[in-house]
């Protein structure tokens, strides 16, 4: 877990994700993890977020991608018409979350509203792999069994920072905050009140040093 290195997440073939204490683990040792029960069918992939404590999602063979902070699921979001694989975190806005799926797709969602935002469909097979990197929040690579690797911009994510840059250049640390999120920067207050569009990550803190 990038916020706490004593974590550990697995996804397991019983649909069950388990998060274990490293603290309790000895070389031989045992321990009861924490479940979170809610998948019905195999899941694929973990993902535990960057920038919010206890904050974590999984992709699943029953077509979900689920989100739960501690023990509790926060949000099913549904629209994948296959197995869901990679799961991955944007790195500067806390709401955002991408996934990809064997219907060839790679899908972004705003965690706080449980929405769609956008479904890209340039991949011809399963879609295993997502990456991002903190310094380039903005820019995506994905892999399929297509046998290609491809590159998106997700400009759209980025247009309200653009457009404000270019408006009101002096006011543009308005939008980065300097605070740690919460959960309330994932979720929002309920599913329907999205947080405010600011950025969180450490690459925007780097531009106003």
């Amino acid at each position: 877990c990038p916020t706490d290195s004593q974590k550990l997440a697995t996804g397991c073939e019983d649909g069950v994700v388990r998060i274990f204490n490293l603290q309790n683990i000895g070389s031989c040792s045992e321990q009861t993890p924490t479940r979170l029960d809610g998948h019905s069918e195999r899941i694929f992939n973990v993902a535990w977020h960057p920038l919010v404590p206890n904050v974590l999602a999984s992709g699943s063979d029953d077509r979900t991608v689920r989100v739960w902070e501690g023990e509790t699921e926060m949000r099913c979001l549904r629209g994948h018409t296959s197995f869901v694989r990679p799961v991955l975190w944007h790195h500067e806005r806390p709401n955002i979350l991408f996934s990809g799926s064997w219907d060839s797709t790679i899908r972004v969602w705003d965690v706080a509203t449980a929405t769609c935002l956008y479904v890209a469909t340039e991949h011809h097979a399963d879609v295993y792999g997502l990456a991002s990197h903190p310094d380039r929040p903005f820019f995506l690579a994905s892999t399929s069994r297509d046998t290609s690797l491809r590159c998106w911009v997700v400009e759209d994510l980025a247009m309200p920072f653009l457009l404000k840059a270019v408006v009101h250049p002096e006011s543009v640390a308005e939008v980065v905050s300097l605070q740690e999120p919460t959960s309330w920067a994932v979720f929002g207050s309920h599913a329907d009140s999205a947080p405010p569009v600011l950025l969180h990550g450490a690459g925007s803190k780097a531009l106003l040093q």
